[in-house]
């Protein structure tokens, strides 16, 4: 009898305990995350673009790595308070430059077509879109989009290390918005960093001002 509920034990325990230890492919957590990343990135809606984009950045990409890989040499210049409020805006910042504009994709099609795995796992993405195609020469047919996403691997899991979309890094872009800010503040630190949270503050108040535009409409009509 005893036999018995130790088989029937185990039976139980070891598929459970195999299945935690099975490591998720790169493909299928980018089927999800990478499509709903591309997804949220065309929303023609900013304020549902920007926090829609929030929402995946926090759980899709490595907050204090990309920060420091966005500000590159520049991090060593800033002191242990300044790197600390930098991180703090970072995500913020970077959310606000790179949603300011809409994809230019509607209906999409996202199918992986190569894969190279050295220190990050690079994966083609071919982005297949009806909107961009009407946008360019006002017919029906489909318009292809290249996307390059680099992955490494954290724990059991991914995170994205950086996007190409038609070959436009989101890394490097982020870093020229920064250096361009950098040298627009006199190459200071404590500059640079107030005006990466004027710019967020520019970005959340607009998100403000049209809902009161918006309530004041409907007020009206």
């Amino acid at each position: 009898m005893i036999k018995k509920l130790l088989f029937l034990f185990s039976l139980i325990v070891f598929p459970c305990k195999f299945a935690l230890c099975q490591v998720q492919t790169p493909e299928n957590w980018l089927e999800t995350k990478g499509h709903d990343l591309i997804k949220v990135l065309s929303c023609q809606d900013r304020k549902s673009r920007y926090e829609q984009t929030m929402q995946i950045a926090k759980t899709s990409f490595h907050e204090n790595e990309l920060s420091k890989l966005a500000l590159g040499r520049l991090w060593n210049k800033l002191d242990a308070s300044q790197q600390k409020r930098y991180q703090s805006l970072f995500f913020d910042y970077f959310v606000s430059e790179y949603t300011n504009n809409p994809l230019p994709v509607g209906n999409i099609e996202f199918t992986i077509t190569d894969k190279i795995v050295d220190k990050d796992i690079l994966l083609a993405v071919n982005v297949k879109t009806d909107l961009a195609l009407k946008i360019k020469n006002d017919n029906n047919k489909k318009l292809s989009i290249d996307v390059v996403f680099a992955l490494r691997r954290d724990g059991n899991s991914y995170y994205i290390r950086d996007v190409q979309v038609e070959g436009e890094s989101m890394l490097l872009f982020v870093r020229g918005k920064i250096m361009e800010l950098y040298n627009n503040s006199y190459q200071d630190p404590d500059t640079l960093l107030n005006k990466m949270q004027n710019r967020i503050y520019d970005t959340t108040h607009s998100f403000r001002e049209v809902e009161k535009v918006s309530e004041f409409l409907g007020e009206i009509q």
